[in-house]
């Protein structure tokens, strides 16, 4: 099985287990709340080329010390490989899809796009849509 079939299985998983409505004073309890106040979460793999590595994590900095004052923000991180200085991991989580649309609308992410476009040899997204707290158990 590959990496790719086992993330889809278990995302599908999450999901299959997030039925019904979620009891909004108990949070998800194996239930979900309505799809659009479901966390989104971005898994973002980026290849950078190598003379611009501590270029591109610069301005990652940058643009998350303001990101993480956005109310929608759950978590917005960066990570590098161990074994690839190059390929750098970012997460992000949001409370929903409301909210990431309003960070893709902000002066800082918009500088940190431009400032990194021509920074990367390669790209890989993928994104989730989970139940909110469901994690939590």
């Amino acid at each position: 099985m590959t990496t790719k079939a086992f993330i889809t299985i278990c995302a599908a998983a999450m999901l299959a287990a997030c039925s019904g409505h979620c009891d909004r004073h108990h949070g998800c309890d194996g239930q979900c709340a309505p799809a659009d106040s479901m966390n989104i979460v971005l898994d973002l793999h980026r290849h950078v080329k190598p003379q611009y590595v501590a270029a591109f994590k610069a301005a990652f900095i940058e643009c998350k010390q303001q990101t993480l004052k956005e109310p929608g923000c759950l978590d917005y991180g960066v990570y590098q490989a161990a074994d690839d200085s190059t390929h750098l991991f970012i997460h992000e989580e949001w409370k929903n899809q409301a909210e990431l649309d309003k960070h893709g609308q902000t002066a800082h992410l918009k500088k940190f796009v431009a400032t990194t476009k021509d920074m990367c040899a390669s790209k890989k997204d993928r994104r989730i849509t989970v139940c909110p707290r469901v994690q939590a158990k």
